[in-house]
């Protein structure tokens, strides 16, 4: 794939056209992988997530990135997420969801269409932030799309936000949403 942005994880910016293990996390049981644009996040069996790649919008957690490396070539731990088990993770363009084991949903990354679903939308977060307006529900899966977000909860309840100019949040006659 194209590596440019670091995105691949090897420790360098260069494109691969083989599978290539992703050395600094040989000893890591990884379950999950989410791809978005030139960034990757991974999911690891404890938890724990990585992320590496670009991070122009805060899409890969390690805070804002003001004065500080654009891309991260080699998988680092979101550490602001360490102390909870994340057990789901999705990536849309430029932005993350996060689930917990507990039930929370957790975004950060490019939010100006509202898919960061904390109430704004002027804003990128390089610092995950919980949902609060899911507090209540207990979500147990997220799916990132290209500028909006999905949750299911444990009920059966599906939650939509974000950008809908073209009915992506199924809101009938609606089509732009936030």
């Amino acid at each position: 794939g194209l590596g440019r942005s670091g995105a691949l994880g090897t420790g360098k910016k260069e494109s691969v056209r083989v599978p290539t293990l992703i050395e600094s996390l040989a000893d890591t049981r990884i379950v999950k992988v989410a791809a978005g644009a030139d960034f990757t996040i991974l999911l690891a069996e404890d938890g724990r997530l990585f992320s590496c790649g670009a991070g122009d919008f805060g899409q890969t957690g390690h805070g804002n990135q003001q004065n500080k490396e654009r891309y991260t070539t080699t998988p680092r731990l979101v550490r602001s997420l360490a102390k909870v088990k994340s057990v789901d993770v999705s990536c849309g363009q430029f932005h993350v969801a996060v689930c917990t084991d507990d039930g929370s949903v957790y975004s950060f990354g490019y939010g100006k269409d509202g898919q960061l679903g904390c109430g704004d939308t002027h804003i990128h977060s390089g610092n995950p932030r919980r949902i609060l307006a899911l507090k209540d529900e207990r979500v147990t899966q997220v799916s990132c799309g290209h500028g909006h977000t999905a949750a299911v909860t444990e009920s059966g309840n599906v939650y939509l936000w974000g950008r809908g100019r073209d009915g992506q949040l199924a809101r009938g006659d609606q089509l732009e949403s936030v």
